[in-house]
């Protein structure tokens, strides 16, 4: 609970995350991300770099999600 009341007032501090996932689309070419197990959010992540890069901007879409607007 404090937690959850931390991360509220702060930010979640995305300390427990994914492996790196790699999406490969003929449209929007490659992008690696990971998710936040913790607040759910999605964020950029450099395979080369094996870092976090920024956070993905708000309002942007994840590509699970738009996949699943298309087919409905």
């Amino acid at each position: 609970m404090l937690d959850r009341m931390r991360a509220g007032f702060f930010g979640c501090p995305h300390r427990n995350c994914t492996f790196p996932i790699t999406l490969r689309s003929p449209h929007a070419g490659k992008r690696t991300y990971v998710v936040c197990l913790d607040c759910g959010e999605e964020l950029a992540y450099d395979w080369e770099r094996m870092e976090l890069k920024a956070k993905r901007p708000q309002g942007t879409p994840s590509g699970a999600l738009t996949n699943l607007k298309k087919a409905a």
